[in-house]
């Protein structure tokens, strides 16, 4: 269990303003007693005036902390001031706040000697529904047939690119719950195998269970893939395949018309399979393809969505990965999911990999790329075809 007082503490010290719709606020936080410092991230909802429900995110000294609150308001003539006492762990904390425009300002002071102030800048274009701050092209959409449904229980079966940088599964859980949508899942994973030596009797029986309504296998051989769908073919089961990206990509051993090529043959695999089986398809190849073909502004090297010189993908990948599965996986756009789990604190460079840093418009952008590829996907013809 987490047990910093001190962040405990920086929750119950945030200022909130009236307001009828979540928002989104982030931003630096300090302890000068301890030297310690981090990005929080709130999100907040005024259930009635002055009376607020608020959710906080963030790491301290390496460990992930998120916490429900609820809050009170005081209005005044240049914003919101927030005064009052608390107790957390023994400790006794005196704290006040203030909100003036969009900008959340706090002080703190323990019994304990602990002290600090935070600055939480709002974010409205992270709020759901509100104009991205990168502006996309218009798509013209079309309906995606959700496959998933709240209860249900996933069983994922794979290897790294499954399980990397917090893994897919967990990710996809934060944004499903986003949605309305709580699952449960569980995974089998096997490092540095392919999805041929996943073929064992532990994995059959896994995927037979009762509990297991939906299977997410990481792509390979088409007769490996052909297998798993026929074991569930006579049950209600649902088949997912995860499209992974080509392991000699741009950075890794290939060119960009070579890592082109190869992608374009895998989409052709996958378009056979998704017809003969009717399993439903993550292209995260394509979403790869897509980013690393045109890539957004700023960043520091071709293989961006890649750990450096390596097959494996980083922390923005397996963001990119969760978004493009609930898109598919709900038919729903994942604009405005912008859950956070470590490393992905807004405005953090990525742990281990320093000259990469998410921000606010990478996630959006990809938000709305990962949407593009599930509507050119399911319209049956991506850039590749």
């Amino acid at each position: 269990m987490f047990r910093t007082t001190f962040i405990i503490t920086l929750i119950m010290l945030v200022p909130l303003a009236y307001a009828a719709e979540e928002r989104v606020f982030e931003g630096p936080w300090n302890n000068r007693r301890t030297g310690s410092s981090g990005t929080m991230i709130c999100t907040a909802s005024e259930v009635s005036p002055g009376q607020w429900k608020a959710a906080f995110r963030g790491m301290f000294q390496g460990t992930p902390f998120e916490y429900q609150v609820d809050f009170k308001s005081s209005a005044s003539r240049s914003g919101n001031e927030l005064l009052g006492t608390t107790t957390i762990d023994g400790q006794q904390y005196q704290w006040k706040g203030t909100l003036r425009a969009s900008q959340l300002r706090g002080q703190y002071q323990a019994t304990n000697g602990w002290n600090g102030e935070f600055t939480l800048n709002e974010t409205a274009a992270s709020r759901r529904n509100a104009p991205m701050s990168v502006e996309p092209e218009s798509i013209e959409e079309v309906a995606i047939k959700p496959i998933i449904s709240n209860g249900d229980h996933l069983l994922f079966v794979g290897g790294n690119f499954m399980a990397n940088d917090g893994g897919i599964y967990n990710y996809l859980e934060v944004a499903l719950r986003k949605r309305g949508i709580d699952i449960t899942h569980e995974s089998i994973i096997a490092a540095d195998k392919s999805l041929n030596e996943m073929v064992t009797r532990e994995v059959g029986e896994a995927m037979m269970s009762s509990k297991v309504d939906v299977i997410v296998i990481t792509s390979g051989d088409p007769k490996v893939m052909k297998q798993f769908a026929t074991k569930i073919k006579d049950s209600e089961k649902r088949l997912v395949v995860f499209m992974t990206w080509e392991e000699k990509h741009p950075g890794n051993r290939a060119t960009v018309p070579q890592y082109t090529t190869a992608t374009r043959k895998a989409v052709r695999t996958m378009r056979q399979l998704e017809k003969e089986t009717g399993a439903t398809i993550i292209p995260a190849a394509v979403l790869y393809h897509d980013l690393i073909t045109s890539p957004p502004d700023g960043m520091p090297r071709i293989d961006y969505l890649w750990r450096k010189d390596d097959i494996n993908q980083n922390a923005v990948g397996t963001m990119a990965n969760a978004l493009l599965m609930s898109a598919m996986l709900t038919g729903e756009s994942p604009a405005g999911l912008n859950f956070d789990l470590p490393p992905f604190i807004v405005g953090q460079r990525l742990q281990d990999e320093p000259e990469l840093r998410l921000t606010r418009e990478l996630r959006e952008m990809i938000q709305y790329r990962a949407w593009a590829v599930a509507q050119s996907w399911t319209k049956g013809k991506t850039q590749l075809e």
